[in-house]
């Protein structure tokens, strides 16, 4: 089992972009398994262009444990699709991401 793990660092432009294809249009539903650490920081989730909403890494109370949330829905069409990670914390409060995986769920 595998996670993404990425730090943001001051003065940088912050943003992890990711690239694949994907093979059939619909609205899907996006899960994200995060993997929450004291170190852990806000970022923005994009797909697409489209923000998703923040996604909140920090825990005070224990490392590794996860969460799975469904920041919300996309419309997608098949062909390469782009997902962005933008830092949106504060790097007193963390600034760790802990990626166990992203998922999309189609639902028409």
């Amino acid at each position: 089992h595998k996670v993404l793990i990425w730090h943001a660092e001051p003065n940088q432009p912050n943003v992890l972009k990711l690239n694949f294809d994907w093979p059939q249009a619909g609205r899907y539903t996006v899960e994200v398994n995060k993997v929450h650490s004291r170190d852990g920081g806000e970022f923005e989730l994009l797909l697409n262009g489209e923000s998703l909403g923040i996604l909140n890494f920090h825990t005070d109370i224990e490392n590794g444990s996860t969460e799975k949330v469904k920041p919300g829905t996309i419309n997608i069409n098949p062909g390469p699709q782009n997902v962005e990670l933008r830092f949106a914390g504060d790097f007193e409060d963390g600034n760790a991401l802990r990626l166990d995986y992203l998922r999309m769920e189609k639902i028409d």
